[in-house]
Parts: C-alpha cells; structure tokens; sequence
C-alpha cells in the first residue's frame, strides 16, 4: 500500500477469457436447454419459471440466510473443521433444494405435474444457478478485472474507510491469484452442475408421480454426497482430478435418468390423482 492508493496484482489476460467463457457457456447452455427441451416437450413454460423462482428465494435467500447465522454464531465449529464445513453445506444444500423441488412440484405445479414439465423446472432450476452463480458472477469478474488491470480499483480502494480496504482487496485476491486454468475449467463444472440440477429435478418428479419416496430420498442422498464430497476431495487431490470424477458421477446418473425417462410407462390416472400423490408426500 502507497499512501492511499492500493497495490493490486495484475489478473492474467487468459484468467479474464475464462471469465469470459464461463459466463457465455453458464448463459448459453441456459437458455439452449430452455428452447430445446420446450420445443421437444411442449411443456408448460411456467415450469421453468417457477424452478428458477424456488432456487432464487430458497437457495439464493433463505439457505443464505442460514448460512450468515450459523457461520457467525459458530464460526469456530462451521469453519474451522472442513469435514464438518462438508457435511453441513451438502445436508444444507441437499434439504433446500430437494424440499423445494417437492413443495415446487407437489403443491404449485400439481395440476400440471408431467414428466415433460418436470424437465422443464429442471431447466429453471439448473439454469438459474446457471446464469446467477456462473454468467452474472464471470460478467462481475470481468468487470472488477478490467478495473483492476486499468489501476482504477486501486484509487477506488484509496478511497474507501481504511478498515473496510484490506478486507475488499482480499476479496479481490482471488481474481489475479487464482491460477488462469481455474477460471477455464469453471464452464466444463457448470455444465455438470446443471446437468446434476436437471436429473434430480426428474428424480423428484418420479417420487411424486410414483408415490414412492426412495426416489426423492436418493434426490436428497446424491445432491449431499456430490456436494460434501467434491469440498472433501479437494482437499485431498488434484482439483482437475476432482472435476473429472465429478463428470463421471453426473454423467453415469443422466445414463440413469435418460433410461428411465424414455422407458417411463403413461400411467392411466387424472391429474387430480397425481396432484393428491404428490400433496401426500410434501405433507409426510
């Protein structure tokens, strides 16, 4: 630091492309699903709408919101231990999301409970993580990199409270540490992440349609074991090696989904039925 003016590292021209890819790739595979899987199902289009809405104020809000608690009440114990750091934000995750899945399509979406729409809330679902954690996070990247690399955000930071600087210029930090192959993997496990969303969402759909809660009970067990797993793993081996288990894992539960998604019998009964069904499991 010289004066007020705060030293930042330059960010990599080929770290700033990967922001760039990352976010044209989590956009893109959005909104290419959405019209693809519409126009082969016919589906309801507010399917989408409404996944993308569940994951926004659960995920985005409510399970935030938990997080910010428990991580100031027990710093400590949440994030000083990074096995219990796993499995509280895979249980987190796996309950917010797979609960919402259930109440999504069991209550809002019961007169209109389908396999096709089902595949449609999966789009809104993936796809809003898609574009909010990868699209708009890469655009906001891109934007503090030029800024960083022009020397505007340091006479930006100079101007700031001295307390408050340190602590934004460390936020920052990652963007010129990190190293550039990090920012060009972020699409390929985007991808998986909204393939992953897209299958359990079908998963979910089943248990309802089906009347049979180990379907959502393995929604719930899969969504926990990636997520607790992949902030395990990286502790303990190559982050690319991580990435490509990770691959593996969703692409062997699509295989599962595709199958029975094509092999899935039209059950003779009234949406009024499937509606009850799914009223039944959201109230235990």
């Amino acid at each position: 630091m010289s004066g007020n003016v705060y030293e930042l590292g330059r960010v990599p021209l080929l770290s700033i492309l990967g922001m760039a890819v990352s976010a044209i790739v989590s956009i893109g595979i959005a909104v290419a699903a959405l019209i693809i899987i519409y126009k082969k199902t016919k589906g309801k289009l507010i399917s989408s709408l409404i996944g993308a809405v569940t994951f926004i104020v659960l995920v985005l809000f409510v399970e935030q919101l938990l997080h910010q608690v428990l991580f100031s009440l027990f710093p400590d114990f949440f994030l000083g231990n990074r096995f219990v750091y796993a499995v509280y934000g895979g249980m987190a995750a796996a309950v917010f999301e797979e609960f919402g899945r259930l109440l999504a399509m069991g209550v809002i979406m019961k007169k209109f409970l389908t396999k096709q729409n089902s595949l449609l809330y999966g789009v809104g679902h993936g796809g809003a993580e898609a574009v909010i954690l990868g699209g708009l996070n890469g655009i906001s990247n891109i934007m503090f990199s030029l800024l960083i690399n022009a020397g505007i955000m340091e006479k930006l930071l100079g101007g700031v409270l001295s307390s408050q600087a340190p602590a934004l210029a460390a936020q920052l930090s990652p963007l010129w540490l990190q190293p550039s192959y990090m920012f060009l993997i972020a699409p390929v496990e985007r991808i998986g992440a909204f393939v992953l969303q897209f299958c359990l969402s079908y998963f979910v759909y089943r248990s309802i349609r089906n009347r049979n809660a180990a379907y959502f009970i393995l929604a719930l067990g899969i969504h926990f074991t990636v997520d607790a797993g992949i902030v395990l793993a990286a502790n303990a081996m190559p982050l690319l090696l991580v990435e490509a288990l990770f691959l593996i894992v969703v692409a062997q539960i699509a295989a599962g989904v595709f199958l029975l998604y094509r092999f899935e019998r039209a059950k003779k009964e009234p949406a009024a039925e499937i509606a009850a069904a799914g009223q039944g499991i959201v109230n235990g």
